[in-house]
């Protein structure tokens, strides 16, 4: 009986982490260690039908007899519901074959059954094994059955976060339309979804105007909020307006419309005008930003010029004016940067190292001083996994 009890101990580690049925049930093919008997066979009804699912014969020198074989011989011995049943049958003069059959339902209502035989009687403790090992097999099929509607939901849930991620990807602007510019972006959600965003748009045949926004937190939330604030940029903003004004805005218009679902964001309006020349900028508690003057070969911090939307409704906003001359560049980034931990240290990246991998390449175009930063941090958080979301947005005047 030790041996026995054993023996279906093992099996039950075995099936532990089996993710199909058919697998549970090929674990079975020692079954007769525990019990011993000389055939099994499992079946399901299926619409009405009795099918077969896994049969097992340990010895076929033994006259054993299958489902299909009984089932034609007992005619109402099978009819639904089954339930649990110990018989004999005659297999030859002298000859009789013990049959027991042990019902399984799962929460689909198919109802399924294992049939074991054996050439003796069933013992009082053969019937407890199988008990035993019925209620285990129910079990794992109802975790199976979870697993599978888990699966087939987050397959689901993938498939649609994929496309919503196009949509948002299929947003980003085209800055090669900008004459006289040359502007360069990268966008590294830490998610699929991200609350990052960044867009750009013409305000009139000379202005035209770049937006960078990080709403709180990340994910599909995060995400939803952002492309609502995106929208609001788009309807809010005009040539007639200053960034100043329209950040001002689009700040009473959310605290209006989402001061409940507490959300709020980090912002930067800049406004180029491809005509004078001249750059209307505005920040809503973003980090510094970073100009570059390149006939000066200094490097100057544009600080923040308001709090972050989504907070405080009588928030004042204050306007940047600056003209960019040839070869003078300009950085915005989002607070992932400043985020960015080293396991090693425990410190953030430090916006004297940003300062450093930004004039590292200021020679060149933006598209190498962006990939010359994203280097730094990644070399710096030793190409650990990002905690926040990072996008930064790279500007030189041709």
């Amino acid at each position: 009986m030790r041996s026995q009890k054993d023996s279906l101990n093992k099996l039950f580690q075995q099936c532990i982490d089996i993710t199909t049925m058919k697998d549970l049930l090929s674990c079975m093919n020692s079954f007769n260690d525990i019990v011993d008997i000389i055939y099994l066979e499992f079946i399901i009804n299926e619409k009405g039908l009795f099918k077969s699912y896994f049969s097992k014969a340990f010895d076929k020198s033994l006259k054993y007899r299958s489902f299909k074989q009984l089932n034609k011989k007992l005619s109402n011995k099978f009819d639904l519901p089954i339930n649990r049943s110990f018989f004999k049958i005659k297999t030859g003069l002298n000859d009789n074959l013990y049959c027991c059959v042990f019902p399984i339902y799962n929460k689909k209502n198919i109802p399924s059954f294992f049939l074991y035989q054996k050439i003796n009687p069933f013992t009082k403790y053969d019937k407890k094994l199988l008990s035993l090992f019925s209620r285990f097999i129910t079990i794992m099929d109802e975790r199976l059955v979870l697993e599978k509607r888990l699966k087939d939901q987050y397959t689901l849930f993938r498939s649609e976060i994929a496309k919503i991620r196009e949509i948002q990807v299929s947003r980003l602007p085209d800055f090669n339309n900008v004459n006289g510019y040359n502007i360069k972006s990268s966008f590294l959600p830490v998610e699929e979804l991200s609350g990052d965003f960044f867009d750009g748009f013409f305000l009139d045949n000379y202005i035209y105007q770049i937006v960078m926004c990080d709403v709180s937190g990340h994910g599909i939330a995060s995400s939803y909020f952002g492309n609502e604030i995106r929208t609001l940029f788009r309807t809010t903003s005009s040539a007639d307006l200053k960034p100043s004004s329209i950040i001002k805005s689009l700040n009473t218009r959310l605290i209006k419309d989402f001061g409940e679902a507490l959300y709020f964001s980090a912002v930067i309006v800049c406004q180029i005008n491809i005509k004078t020349g001249y750059i209307f900028f505005s920040s809503g508690g973003h980090p510094l930003s970073l100009l570059y003057c390149f006939r000066k070969k200094q490097c100057i911090e544009l600080s923040s010029t308001g709090g972050q939307i989504g907070i405080c409704k009588d928030m004042e906003y204050k306007d940047v004016k600056f003209v960019l001359e040839k070869g003078d560049c300009l950085l915005f980034y989002t607070d992932g940067v400043n985020k960015s931990q080293s396991e090693k240290c425990e410190k953030m990246y430090s916006k004297e190292q940003l300062i450093e991998s930004y004039l590292e390449d200021i020679d060149s175009n933006p598209l190498i001083i962006i990939q010359t930063i994203i280097g730094s941090i990644f070399e710096f958080i030793d190409y650990s996994n990002q905690v926040d979301d990072i996008t930064l947005i790279c500007m030189k005047k041709e």
